[in-house]
């Protein structure tokens, strides 16, 4: 999975660019298009093609997290969504629900979806998802899928195609299998015997 330098939670934020638009959703790799930016060197803030045509319209962006709004990746995330062009409360609205556990996503999202933002997010785990596409109906959900298939679990018919009303990133942590064998090994030279503990049913969970 490559980010174009961009960490995950910013990737989401250049994927709602996209869903904002209207766009089809980018492959994995893909994840963001400096080039739909726009300005010049007078120093003036750069804007989305689309905002500069419907300046008028203020992107409502929802998200349900068990994070303070605070947390370091909500900053950063909003953080991005500003390097995009969209400069918080002029260009976009960060509709953020605390919740008090992932137990209660479910109500949380419902909460969310009533305020009818335009895009949610459901970033983390599957509950996440599963919560968000139960109450958001057609609105559209970006994704970021960090232990869990998407494709394999259904969420989507795939990841350069994904269909319907979601789209988002998928980190695929077997990837990084070779990666954690290799710091087990540093760390502990003399071990013969490397345990992995799993879900057989989600092995993109080990």
């Amino acid at each position: 999975m490559q980010f174009l330098g961009l960490q995950p939670i910013t990737g989401v934020a250049g994927c709602c660019e996209r869903a904002a638009s209207g766009q089809a959703a980018a492959p994995p790799t893909m994840v963001m298009n400096s080039r739909r930016l726009t300005g010049s060197s007078s120093g003036r803030e750069p804007r989305p093609y689309h905002i500069i045509e419907q300046t008028a319209k203020v992107l409502r962006v929802g998200l349900v997290g068990v994070q303070p709004r605070d947390a370091a990746i909500y900053v950063a995330f909003r953080k991005r969504m500003v390097e995009l062009g969209y400069r918080e409360d002029r260009y976009f609205t960060f509709e953020y629900i605390q919740t008090p556990s992932i137990d209660a996503y479910d109500a949380s999202f419902r909460e969310l979806a009533a305020r009818k933002p335009d895009i949610v997010i459901a970033a983390g785990n599957e509950p996440a998802l599963r919560a968000a596409s139960a109450a958001a109906g057609t609105l559209p959900i970006v994704f970021l899928a960090i232990d869990f298939d998407p494709v394999e679990r259904g969420y989507v018919a795939s990841l350069a195609r994904p269909g319907g009303n979601i789209t988002g990133i998928f980190l695929h942590p077997l990837e990084l299998a070779a990666k954690r064998i290799e710091l087990v090994r540093d760390a502990l030279p003399q071990a013969r015997h490397v345990g992995l503990i799993y879900q057989p049913h989600r092995p993109a969970a080990a």
